[in-house]
């Protein structure tokens, strides 16, 4: 049976700053998500982003989404970002958001990213998204 959440995560980019002598990374992630359950639509979406190891949101892309409109509302929650979206229809929603690098680790494992109906928790849907083998610019 397929989801009636369809979600991609995927890195885009990956930027090094210069700004302290070790390197931190800066990331951004590209969401996209679409509703094809039986309904036209899911009234609200909420989409859980678990953070990298060692990464934290930057949380001016976070607010400037919910300041355009392109979600509902943001929580920073633990080493957790909450996106709530209302009327997910099938037409793909797509948006993004930045994480940096807060501290060094190494063999950095992938996070997962639940999505799912807040009034009908069956429908969901699983990614993960790692920095591994991603464009890097300086």
């Amino acid at each position: 049976m397929s989801s009636p959440l369809e979600f991609i995560t995927c890195p885009l980019y990956c930027e090094l700053s210069h700004i302290s002598k070790l390197m931190a990374k800066l990331v951004l992630l590209f969401l996209n998500l679409r509703y094809t359950g039986i309904h036209n639509n899911s009234i609200m979406v909420l989409v859980d982003v678990k953070m990298l190891s060692g990464f934290t949101p930057v949380l001016a892309s976070i607010q400037e989404l919910e300041n355009n409109g392109h979600v509902m509302k943001t929580e920073v929650k633990n080493d957790h970002v909450l996106f709530y979206l209302e009327n997910v229809t099938g037409v793909v929603k797509s948006f993004t958001f930045s994480v940096e690098q807060s501290n060094l680790v190494s063999n950095i494992q992938p996070a997962p990213v639940v999505v799912y109906n807040y009034y009908e928790k069956d429908e969901y849907a699983l990614d993960s998204y790692n920095i591994n083998n991603i464009p890097v610019s300086q």
